[in-house]
């Protein structure tokens, strides 16, 4: 296997050449560790490695080259995409391949030298070689908006990012790179590094204001975006900068990015611009907000009916969340597992069926899995916010909006924990001012990957009335999983289990094996490999995701010469193999979280356009990936506990061991625990699972909408 990586951090180095080092995979930006035999090893080098991947006893899953030397990758990427784009796509690989073995690596460079296709250069080029690169040469000196994307390629920007770039700029693109490329940070997935790259090409200076300023903003941006915050304090920042070598002043650096809308500064808080502006809105919504009661007469009767029919008897918090939504404004509703929070929700639609005025209710929640799983539950339909909103993936805009609101009168959004303060923000800017919001969510689950904690800010500023289901209903059935669950919220760790739950003590090096012989027993049992789910915190070590993945996949789909497969992304894609979306993709119907199976392998000889193309079932639903998309698919045997948040599978298998250290903690425990549908599986050190239950749960994250909400008008 052949890999291009990027050194990061070079760990061990003898005299003899025996090293060690962090890498990043080129182009995808994976981690992995690199181990053998080189005295050539510098870090921020990208060198091309021949091996294969090992499973070390104590460090779990590395890459063991053979062989290893300073690479071209960058280059040739760049220049491949290049000649792919202005050959109109007419360039296969394979000749794309053999111009540069030509021509060498600045083909572009000697293209641009030579733009008549009669030239002596071009001479021992095939009849059919030279219509097409001729289409290259014409296309070099086309108007200003080609050249725009020729550059943004140049610089190492993706196909697929530069169809995102010119879908946000549109026809103004040209215009607004060329004034400043740093606007280019704006645009998701590109970060300061790849513009200032663009910069360069346009001879900015380093001590250039926007340069300086958009620095700023990727300071914030990026610090924010770790940790969860929607704002960082100015005296971080300034501590920060006095540590980089700035031109101009703070407060002039200050106000140009201000004024580019980059920062907000409030007091001594300095917002990512559009962070700032969602908490804004989302205070003026719900302050302004003119939801009305719905009207039922013999409400009482309507719920012993309903009582009835789903042989059910509601308590008295859960009648008290049915009438305080039908009879009030806003409201949250908030639980575990077992509390009857679906219970509720269908109870709510069929009273607002019953009611005289007919009104316009979605359902919705963040993530497929957990959609799809709210309409199986309530049997109604249910969208992904993202689809509900018509997010255009390539701009990342959504085409509803203020201008253009959704008709709708009631919204109820489940897994309200795993949204952030720009997401919920744009759902309201979608909303009319009338429509009645049911907020549903586990407070005690983990929040949003992005910036904010916006159910738990609701619940603290009472802006809105709301309900906590605490009684566990499913208890009946003797769950040890829910029991387990909710322990953990008292922090500690049950070990008087059974039913449902099973347990084993099994050190770090053992994991693996023990995975191994449950995995099998269960799919002896008659159950799918999509029904068994392994959780683990980490995706380094032995016990690691990475390492599971590697191990499963060896057991469970082992190479054959009746399966095709191909190495992509530093791993082995097999058919038949279990894997994961891993961004939304809401043209395509398949969104980041989705599990399905890999199930054709398409070499680009066989394909009409000279591209790999591999195909995913998802449940019936088949999807193609091609060309950059590769890079949106992992395997899924494991998974971390934040990639299985919003879905539920009927075996779920949590490990634990010491070495995790930080990632033991009670609130990801929780989550993990609450994944298991109808069986969980408790594997690793005992002592670890109690140090997860122990630790304090408490979240805190820096945010200020709480008190806005708590301000009056």
């Amino acid at each position: 296997m052949i890999l291009d990586v990027l050194v990061k951090h070079i760990i061990y180095q003898t005299q003899h050449g025996y090293v060690v080092f962090k890498a990043e995979l080129i182009p995808q930006q994976q981690e992995i560790m690199c181990v053998g035999q080189s005295t050539i090893i510098q870090k921020d080098i990208v060198f091309t490695c021949e091996g294969d991947y090992v499973e070390h006893p104590t460090y779990g899953m590395q890459f063991a080259f053979k062989s290893i030397k300073v690479s071209d990758h960058v280059s040739r990427t760049q220049a491949t995409y290049t000649l792919r784009h202005l050959s109109q796509k007419s360039l296969t690989y394979k000749e794309i391949d053999d111009l540069i073995e030509f021509f060498g690596i600045n083909i572009i460079e000697v293209m641009r030298n030579y733009l008549d296709i009669n030239d002596v250069i071009y001479e021992d080029l095939s009849k059919k070689q030279r219509k097409k690169v001729n289409l290259v040469l014409e296309a070099l000196q086309l108007k200003p908006q080609e050249s725009i994307i020729d550059i943004l390629m140049l610089s190492g920007v993706s196909s697929v990012m530069v169809a995102n770039i010119s879908a946000t700029f549109k026809d103004d693109i040209s215009t607004i790179i060329t004034q400043d490329p740093y606007e280019l940070c704006r645009i998701d997935g590109i970060g300061f590094k790849t513009a200032d790259k663009v910069a360069q090409l346009f001879n900015i200076d380093h001590d250039d204001i926007r340069r300086e300023s958009a620095m700023i903003y990727d300071v914030v941006s990026q610090t924010t975006f770790q940790k969860g915050d929607t704002y960082m304090m100015l005296s971080d920042l300034i501590n920060y900068l006095a540590e980089v070598s700035l031109t101009h002043s703070f407060e002039s650096l200050f106000e140009h990015a201000k004024m580019k809308q980059y920062i907000m500064i409030e007091e001594e808080r300095v917002y990512p611009y559009q962070t700032y502006m969602a908490e804004v809105f989302i205070d003026s919504f719900l302050k302004s907000s003119k939801s009305k009661p719905i009207q039922l007469t013999n409400l009482e009767e309507h719920i012993k009916n309903i009582e009835h029919s789903m042989s059910i008897t509601l308590d008295e918090s859960q009648i008290d969340a049915i009438t305080s939504f039908l009879n009030e404004g806003h409201m949250y509703l908030t639980g575990g597992p077992g509390t009857g929070k679906t219970t509720i929700v269908k109870a709510i639609l069929q009273l607002i069926a019953l009611s005289e005025n007919p009104r316009t209710i979605h359902l919705c929640a963040p993530t497929g899995r957990a959609a799809k799983r709210m309409s199986q539950l309530t049997s109604n339909p249910a969208s992904t916010l993202h689809s509900l909103l018509q997010w255009n993936k390539e701009s990342n805009t959504f085409s509803r909006n203020e201008s253009n609101p959704l008709v709708v009168d009631i919204l109820i959004i489940d897994e309200m924990s795993m949204i952030d303060v720009v997401l919920f923000a744009q759902t309201l800017r979608a909303c009319p001012s009338h429509v009645k919001l049911l907020l549903i969510g586990d407070p005690n689950q983990l929040p949003s990957v992005s910036p904010g904690n916006v159910l738990q800010d609701i619940m603290d500023s009472k802006c809105m009335h709301g309900v906590s289901l605490e009684y566990i209903y499913r208890q009946k059935s003797e769950s040890d999983i829910l029991r387990l669950a909710h322990a953990m919220l008292e922090h500690t760790w049950l070990t008087d289990v059974k039913n449902d739950v099973k347990q084993f003590e099994v050190h770090a090096k053992g994991v693996k094996d023990h995975v191994i012989t449950l995995v099998t027993k269960a799919l002896d049992k008659g159950y799918r490999i999509e029904d068994i789910q392994v959780l683990s915190p980490m995706y380094k070590g032995v016990a690691g995701v990475d390492a599971l993945n590697h191990a499963c996949q060896k057991v469970f789909n082992p190479a054959s010469e009746d399966k095709r497969e191909v190495a992509l992304n530093g791993r082995i894609f097999r058919e038949f193999d279990k894997v994961l979306q891993l961004k939304n993709r809401p043209d395509d119907h398949v969104y980041n979280g989705d599990i399905g199976i890999l199930v054709d392998v398409i070499h680009p000889f066989e394909s009409e356009n000279n591209q790999l193309t591999l195909v995913v079932d998802y449940d019936g639903h088949f999807v193609e990936y091609q060309g950059d998309y590769l890079n949106q698919l992992t395997h899924a045997y494991a998974l971390s506990v934040h990639k299985s948040q919003g879905s539920e599978y009927p075996i779920v298998l949590l490990i634990a061991v010491n070495e995790y250290k930080n990632m033991l903690q009670a609130r990801l425990y929780y989550t993990a625990i609450t994944r298991a549908a109808n069986s969980l599986i408790c594997i690793g050190e005992q002592s670890a699972f109690e140090t997860a239950a122990h630790e304090e749960m408490k979240l805190v994250r820096l945010s200020t909408l709480k008190q806005r909400l708590m301000l009056e008008n």
